[in-house]
């Protein structure tokens, strides 16, 4: 897999023509039905083409719309390198149809909404050696896309640099929300955002009642490059991630040539979903921000690495499976924090922590002072703890145990009791010692 820069990612237009000559329309419009031979069309200035239950290849349209109802659009190889071209703003309405051997690319303020439609890429599609094998591409402009009980289906293309291939979205600009069903089935990443050049605007993502399923990179990843970005994610209503790399999220500039700092802002926003997998920032993306918040029954097991911040709201639950190391985290309510299920012991590592009300959860053997346990170790302020509850792990006869009977918030000596640790002193709750209330 070769791993050049995002520069190669403008190279998404249309090749030099063949012998084939595209059909045009210029503030006109026309009708294709299955009665009609597959044909190339170019579109401008306002024109409108509609094809019912007929074939084309492939589709440019600038300024203009395009309506597919039960079609089936190909990319023709000796001419594009995507099914479909939209640029201005284009409006693109695809219902229960179907985009094979090449992708979508939008281009400025344009519209593409996908109802029950399908964006197929595979081995079988003409001229795959030089096919990036990206099913939707936002490259520039304020674009809005929608899928509906829509998918995206993608291969890897072992020829292509690592972000054209194998992506079910790339995202550099816009909106894009995957709803009701829609599924990403992406052999790379399953959805890419990356920067380009500094916006005034926000990029989001959201996922609703969806699935993404990324085969050997993460579900999800931002790379924000040496811009600096917003970029909003929602994850909701029963949505899954799955990474190959063991990451629903990962923020990493991977294979931009040149990274730098580009002070970006990533919100990674849960709500009434069961997620299992990592959320990972790495030295690549060095000075982004990244803050997560799990609210209204959001469940996460996983590790978390290189997060600014996390907060977790009422009924929110973190469930670790790792050792992990965070900035501040923030335990709301009736939110959890659960340390380790037993089977291994964690070390959560933090800057600072607080909890109003919020509940932690760690386990350990209490077999004396050097038993194995889960810890929570906090290097800067730790003013409130919330309530802490220990599982004694190997005792089915007294399952939990309260903090004030057998563990302990161990502070420096200076400290009394309700101070806040300083920096440079770690706090750390774990087995054994005088138990310290905060």
């Amino acid at each position: 897999m070769k791993h050049t820069s995002l520069a190669v990612l403008s190279a998404l237009s249309l090749l030099a023509p063949t012998g084939l000559i595209a059909r045009e329309l210029d503030g006109t419009s026309a009708l294709v039905t299955s009665a009609d031979p597959p044909e190339m069309w170019k579109l401008r200035n306002n024109a409108q083409l509609t094809v019912q239950g007929g074939r084309t290849l492939g589709i440019t349209a600038a300024d203009s719309g395009v309506t597919l109802m039960n079609a089936v659009v190909a990319r023709n190889s000796g001419f594009d390198l995507v099914s479909i071209e939209l640029t201005g703003a284009s409006l693109l309405d695809a219902i229960n149809s179907r985009i094979s051997d090449g992708g979508v690319l939008i281009r400025g303020a344009s519209e593409a909404t996908f109802s029950g439609s399908h964006i197929v890429i595979d081995e079988t599609a003409q001229g795959f050696a030089g096919l990036n094998t990206v099913g939707i591409a936002i490259t520039m402009g304020n674009a809005d896309v929608r899928l509906d009980g829509s998918s995206i289906e993608v291969v890897d293309n072992p020829d292509r640099e690592s972000f054209n291939s194998g992506v079910g979205i790339r995202q550099s600009d816009g909106r894009v929300a995957l709803l009701n069903g829609s599924r990403i089935t992406a052999a790379n990443i399953g959805s890419l955002l990356y920067g380009t050049r500094t916006l005034n605007r926000p990029l989001t993502l959201d996922i609703a009642a969806s699935d993404i399923f990324a085969g050997r990179g993460p579900a999800l990843q931002v790379a924000p490059g040496s811009w600096t970005n917003t970029y909003t994610i929602h994850v909701t209503d029963g949505s899954t991630l799955q990474g190959g790399d063991g990451n629903l999220l990962l923020v990493s500039n991977g294979a931009i040539d040149a990274p730098g700092s580009s002070n970006s802002l990533v919100s990674f926003v849960a709500r009434d979903v069961r997620l299992a997998g990592n959320i990972t920032q790495d030295e690549s993306a060095a000075g982004t921000r990244l803050n997560v918040y799990l609210e209204d029954n959001a469940q996460l097991t996983g590790r978390m690495h290189g997060v600014h911040t996390l907060t977790i709201h009422d009924t929110g639950t973190w469930r670790m499976n790792g050792d992990s190391r965070l900035g501040h985290v923030t335990v709301f309510n009736e939110g959890h924090l659960v340390l380790g299920d037993g089977s291994t012991f964690n070390t959560l590592t933090l800057d600072s922590f607080g909890s109003t009300g919020g509940t932690l959860v760690f386990n350990t053997r209490l077999e004396g002072d050097d038993s194995a346990t889960d810890k929570l170790v906090v290097e800067g302020d730790a003013r409130k703890l919330g309530e802490v509850v220990g599982n004694r792990v190997g005792r089915p006869d007294d399952d939990f145990v309260s903090i004030a009977d057998r563990t302990a918030f161990q502070r420096p000596p200076a400290l009394g009791r309700g101070q806040p640790t300083q920096p440079g002193h770690a706090a750390q709750l774990g087995a054994g010692g005088r138990p310290h209330a905060l």
